[in-house]
């Protein structure tokens, strides 16, 4: 008996799709850079020049198309295993305040914040806020040099040079990796374009001090943070000013060279950042182009073939010359989708029996009981391997911590 095929979908049920697949993509895409350890940037900040040396493109890159690097230091030997904790909440804190359903450009990983943990101990023991201002300033400098110089030495590099053993100084290490996943090294290169070291980027910084968190902060929004103006404000439309929150500053700091540093609430600095990014693109507009870095469904971190795919999968080719294009923020009709995107529990389950990407849900999206259970105690045992939890907390005390829902 032959098999009844699927009836083809109506068009903005197939863009409806694709677009929570990019947004799921986009999601366990930040997770892996800014939360997952094997993943994360962590550079040694005692030799300016190896750490410039041993970027890889993949770190260069992901620099990009962020409005703020948020460095987490510490005086401490290390920041593991309670670091992992600290990690995943603000990623989910973070990826909350910044996401909004169906409308964010995703594109060239774009995001709000570039998670960097330098290698422990990166603070000297009883560093004061001014000690840290002068320590990350020439330290994000030299990331953000890096990261412009590695990308423009590969757009640079002609097809007699594109081999692995004529490398230069100014290329970045490893600069072929991503080859085996079928992405070809002139598309890397092509790709480089729309990967962009934001002004912001170069003007601001976060630092979080390992030593204030802990397992019992119950709102990871009030953690303390410095919010640091590097004084590199070339390209941006105005100067950045402190004045919008100064009545949520707690303390100011200077650098032995005037740069000026605030204390303030995660949140806060959060919002500062967020109005900023507005401003600078009321000012010039969206950088990349939202039109332009998506033709063909390119991006440089999904790979747009398989959506493609997937939409003739789901019934693209019934309306004929149609092309499926980008930006992927204007695919779902608001007025027939007006619910939040949803992970499915089948989703969720598939990620977690692969081993990859132990993420939450983005806040708005359903959990399933199940899904809330694992999540929980995982927490738990991160939380307990960390020495600081001798009891398992009352029912729903984790989730409050945790979960967005």
């Amino acid at each position: 008996m032959a098999t009844k095929s699927m009836a083809p979908l109506p068009r903005h049920r197939i863009l409806h799709h694709l677009r929570l697949e990019w947004e799921s993509h986009h999601r366990r895409l930040v997770y892996k850079y800014n939360a997952v350890h094997s993943f994360l940037y962590e550079p040694d900040i005692k030799d300016l020049e190896d750490l410039a040396a041993g970027m890889t493109l993949e770190q260069a890159d992901f620099c990009c198309n962020k409005s703020v690097a948020l460095y987490i230091m510490t005086a401490e030997k290390s920041l593991f295993p309670r670091a992992y904790l600290l990690l995943e909440m603000l990623h989910n804190h973070l990826y909350d305040k910044w996401f909004r359903p169906y409308r964010r450009e995703l594109e060239y990983g774009q995001f709000l914040a570039r998670t960097i943990v330098p290698q422990c101990p990166s603070l000297p023991t009883g560093a004061r806020p001014g000690d840290v201002v002068d320590i990350v300033i020439p330290v994000h400098a030299a990331i953000c040099n890096r990261a412009e110089e590695a990308r423009l030495a590969l757009k640079e590099l002609g097809p007699s040079l594109q081999s692995k053993s004529v490398l230069k100084p100014r290329l970045p290490r490893e600069y072929w990796r991503g080859l085996n996943r079928n992405r070809s090294l002139l598309s890397i290169i092509r790709h480089q374009e729309f990967f962009i070291l934001q002004p912001l980027f170069r003007a601001l910084a976060i630092v979080i001090r390992g030593e204030s968190f802990n397992a019992q902060v119950l709102d990871i929004g009030q953690l303390s943070v410095l919010v640091i103006r590097t004084g590199v404000e070339e390209g941006l439309s105005a100067p950045i000013s402190f004045d919008p929150i100064a009545h949520q500053i707690s303390a100011l700091f200077h650098g032995s060279h005037r740069e000026t540093a605030v204390e303030t609430a995660l949140d806060t600095a959060v919002d500062f950042v967020m109005d900023l990014e507005e401003r600078e693109v009321a000012a010039f507009g969206l950088r990349p182009d939202p039109v332009a870095s998506t033709r063909g469904l390119e991006d440089g971190c999904f790979r747009g073939p398989s959506f493609r795919h997937k939409a003739i999968q789901l019934g693209w080719a019934q309306w004929g010359d149609d092309p499926l294009v980008g930006p992927s923020s204007q695919w779902v009709d608001l007025e027939k989708h007006e619910e939040k995107p949803r992970w499915s529990e089948r989703e969720v389950e598939r990620i977690q029996a692969a081993g990859e990407l132990k993420v939450a849900p983005a806040p708005g999206q359903i959990w399933s009981e199940r899904e809330i259970q694992l999540w929980n105690a995982r927490a738990k045992e991160r939380m307990r391997a960390a020495g600081e939890l001798k009891a398992a907390p009352a029912p729903g005390e984790v989730s409050a911590v945790l979960s967005p829902v």
